[in-house]
């Protein structure tokens, strides 16, 4: 197994794991993406400053840290007749940059019709004031506006925990409030629409069995995913536990017994309906094997 962060993200966010590097050139997003009809202009939002590598590729995607950023500046009654002159200019440019810019001012369009700002989460929900609680609430919005975004991606960062670990009140446990309180807002506001909704918690690998010298822990290899949706077979523990003994792990770590292509897979297939010959596309060289997610 690496313990390289970057070689790990990279080789989840293309779905290449245990395949030569450089591949796949593309996201597998990108790949499932292609596979099906476009609902609309804006396909995929990476609720972000840059589209992950996991949306690498694909057209009609966009990062979206700020939604007010989107927004034109300026005096708001002329808003729409320079978004137009602009617009114009860019339509007698030729492809690709004409084209990019278009689709761009499609999606500026169509955000500009999505109340960010004034939104009221359901069942009387409040989303925690955190960075992950904050791009969670933006997701719904997203969501609820019904303006044919089919996949939404969100980073939390602060997982690296070589020191001060803490078992109840150190990093680990302040890093896991955050998530399961703006998991469970999420959760909560989207119960009218939870059948439409997977969400999947995944990291680029686990951290180590034995405990360093910080009192913390280093790059390890075996990890949890979490799922979470109305098409998901909940309440569940799923996969087998290999052990801790020295004997069982993986060069000192925790040994994996789940692919993690296997659940996505298990999940475009369930939830979205994406046949098995598409999945060996956007799962290049991988035999899945059910894992029992989705119902």
């Amino acid at each position: 197994p690496t313990r390289s962060h970057f070689d790990a993200f990279a080789k989840m966010e293309f779905a290449e794991t245990g395949l030569p590097s450089g591949t796949v050139t593309n996201g597998w997003i990108t790949r499932f993406l292609a596979s099906r009809s476009a609902l609309g202009v804006l396909r995929g939002v990476a609720l972000e400053d840059i589209v992950p590598l996991s949306l690498s590729g694909a057209d009609s995607t966009l990062p979206i840290a700020d939604p007010e950023n989107f927004l034109f500046p300026g005096d708001p009654i002329s808003a729409q007749e320079r978004s137009d002159l602009l617009a114009e200019m860019y339509a007698l440019t030729p492809p690709p940059v004409g084209s990019a810019a278009l689709d761009t001012f499609a999606s500026i369009d169509l955000l500009g019709n999505v109340d960010f700002t004034g939104y009221v989460p359901a069942n009387g929900v409040q989303y925690p004031a955190t960075p992950l609680g904050n791009k969670l609430r933006n997701a719904a919005v997203v969501i609820k506006a019904q303006i044919g975004v089919e996949v939404i991606t969100i980073d939390m960062a602060g997982w690296d925990l070589h020191a001060n670990l803490g078992p109840l009140t150190g990093s680990m446990a302040a890093q896991l409030n955050e998530l399961t309180g703006a998991i469970e807002a999420f959760y909560l506001d989207m119960l009218g629409q939870i059948d439409d909704v997977t969400l999947v918690v995944q990291s680029e690998f686990g951290r180590r069995v034995q405990q360093n010298s910080s009192t913390g822990l280093d790059h390890g290899h075996g990890n949890a995913m979490l799922v979470l949706g109305g098409s998901v077979a909940g309440g569940q523990v799923l996969g087998s536990w290999p052990g801790l003994a020295p004997s069982q792990l993986d060069d000192g770590d925790l040994a994996i017994t789940t692919d993690y292509r296997d659940v996505l897979g298990e999940i475009l297939a369930g939830h979205f309906g994406v046949g098995a010959s598409d999945l060996a596309v956007i799962f290049p060289q991988h035999t899945f094997s059910p894992v029992g997610v989705t119902v």
